[in-house]
């Protein structure tokens, strides 16, 4: 009887490490099937995230400003009395208008990146250049901004890398052309593209653009009024003087 009950007790023990052990194998395979769907759905949420481009646009609530971004997110609280000016609605990169005094018409700037960080501080204003076409549409350059030191002016990139040193007394869109900015010394005029070349000197009175295309070349003049049509032209990226 001893051995026929020792038997059956270890049989019962065999039979529950067994069922031990098909128990811990199938969480095991719970377990890994778990991971396995973690790491299938993160997979798809990065290809989610890297298929949907985010932009950002300004809002406007309750009388105020602010910024909000394609997934509906609030980037910039509306807190700003003057619209939020994004030069690149693809970067994040928000130039807001503060201090202003319409009777002056002064006013500050700063500008903010995604998580509210100033930007480019070490300059004493930053701007938009603003430009319109001839039917007064305004728009304003989307790859560079004007900014201020020390009284003179230059231009950076969205990234802050510097296009021009802040050296000129003015620098001014050239009226319904894109990509190139007028730049004013001493009273004098010139030319710089967008990225930071100079097209034309400041050595004239005024410079002017051919046919409504710098790519046509320019119109230059001296105080003697000569005037010379197609004498600087911007091709492939070389200035060359005809």
């Amino acid at each position: 009887m001893s051995r026929s009950k020792g038997r059956r007790y270890d049989t019962e023990a065999k039979l529950n490490v067994k069922k031990v052990i098909a128990v811990i194998i199938a969480l095991l395979v719970i377990a890994m099937f778990i991971i396995g769907l973690r790491e299938l759905l993160k997979e798809q949420d990065n290809i989610k995230d890297k298929t949907f481009i985010t932009a950002y646009y300004p809002i406007y609530e309750n009388g105020k400003w602010g910024v909000i971004d394609t997934k509906q997110n609030t980037v910039i609280q509306p807190t700003y009395d003057e619209m939020i000016i994004i030069p690149d609605n693809s970067k994040p990169i928000f130039v807001c208008t503060i201090n202003a005094n319409y009777e002056t018409g002064t006013f500050e700037t700063k500008v903010l990146n995604e998580k509210g960080k100033e930007l480019y501080t070490n300059y004493d204003k930053v701007e938009v250049l603003y430009n319109n076409d001839k039917q007064n549409n305004l728009w304003h350059e989307a790859d560079m901004l004007k900014v201020q030191k020390d009284g003179k002016y230059g231009l950076i990139d969205l990234n802050g890398k510097e296009l021009v040193a802040p050296q000129y007394d003015e620098i001014k869109a050239l009226i319904g052309i894109k990509n190139v900015a007028k730049t004013i010394k001493d009273g004098k005029e010139g030319i710089v593209n967008n990225i930071g070349a100079e097209i034309v000197p400041n050595e004239y009175e005024e410079v002017s653009v051919i046919y409504e295309k710098y790519e046509n070349g320019f119109i230059v003049k001296t105080k003697e009024r000569k005037i010379w049509s197609n004498k600087f032209k911007w091709t492939k990226g070389i200035r060359s003087k005809i």
